[in-house]
């Protein structure tokens, strides 16, 4: 019950309340991965970086071969700014599963389309051919649109980008330095995507 709560507690965009939510239930079966890679996703939403990247060393440290907390281990190490060591976990993320990749190609793209720009788009286009059916709809949009992106593809970025907007969860944060990355040195295109972006966000503070 505790872990079905901190599931639709996520879903509302009340973050501490999920958390605590998965705390409850991690005492009741402490160690369990599944609840400890929720934990970990809403302690990124938080802002809580550290705490996240220990929760996803715990699982790790038990499951090695875990493609999907590896995954969200580099993800974690991106926004921390630890580039190399995300890249590593990105990779083995991937290496570990051949489908339902599309978030660590994508993010190992944006890491590397500057100093490896052809592995970067036979990243983003083996990321394309997924169905990303694991995650909600806007941010599957989200991440088939950095694709588009690193692909030089703006048109397509954007079309992707908007054509979520509905389908926006609360859930569904705005990764900032993620976008960051892709500033140094600048995309070209990133101000075009970065405009649709701040419209949503503009969209969002009048709805508040």
């Amino acid at each position: 019950r505790h872990h079905n709560k901190g599931v639709a507690l996520g879903r509302l965009g009340r973050d501490e309340e999920s958390l605590a939510a998965y705390e409850q239930a991690l005492e009741l079966k402490p160690g369990d991965p599944d609840l400890q890679n929720k934990r970990g996703i809403i302690l990124v939403r938080l802002g809580r970086l550290a705490e996240a990247l220990t929760a996803y060393d715990d699982i790790l440290r038990l499951t090695p071969d875990t493609p999907g907390s590896r995954a969200n281990r580099g993800e974690v190490l991106l926004l921390s700014g630890q580039r190399a060591a995300a890249e590593v976990d990105l990779r083995e993320a991937i290496r570990l599963r051949d489908t339902e990749t599309l978030e660590a190609r994508v993010l190992l793209a944006v890491l590397t389309w500057n100093q490896q720009p052809d592995e970067a788009a036979g990243l983003c286009r083996a990321a394309l051919l997924e169905d990303g059916r694991h995650w909600s709809t806007f941010r599957r949009a989200e991440l088939r649109a950095l694709a588009y992106l690193v692909l030089h593809d703006v048109d397509k970025a954007v079309t992707e980008l908007r054509s979520a907007v509905p389908h926006r969860r609360l859930d569904d944060a705005f990764q900032r330095e993620l976008y960051e990355i892709l500033k140094d040195p600048p995309l070209p295109e990133l101000g075009q995507l970065m405009a649709v972006w701040n419209g949503i966000e503009r969209e969002c503070r009048h709805h508040d």
